[in-house]
């Protein structure tokens, strides 16, 4: 699906994949779920976006990342 880029910031995550962009307000971020291979932040029941663990140049900085998340969602898991 060729190269994907994952933009998080003060509004909220932005993903782009295959030119097809989405972009969902940190208030609609139902869930963060860290596993050993990836992050998901969950907008609805079935749907979310995927981050590989590899994005990140060590799992500090993917834990960094699921605080920041955390820190910013209303209802993070």
């Amino acid at each position: 699906m060729g190269e994907t880029t994952i933009v998080a910031d003060a509004t909220g995550v932005n993903a782009t994949s295959a030119s097809i962009g989405v972009n969902v307000p940190w208030n609609k971020v139902e869930a963060v779920i860290v596993r050993d291979e990836h992050l998901f932040l969950m907008f609805a029941r079935l749907a979310g976006v995927i981050i590989p663990r590899r994005a990140f140049a060590n799992d500090g900085e993917a834990q960094r990342f699921a605080d920041f998340v955390r820190s910013k969602v209303q209802k993070a898991a």
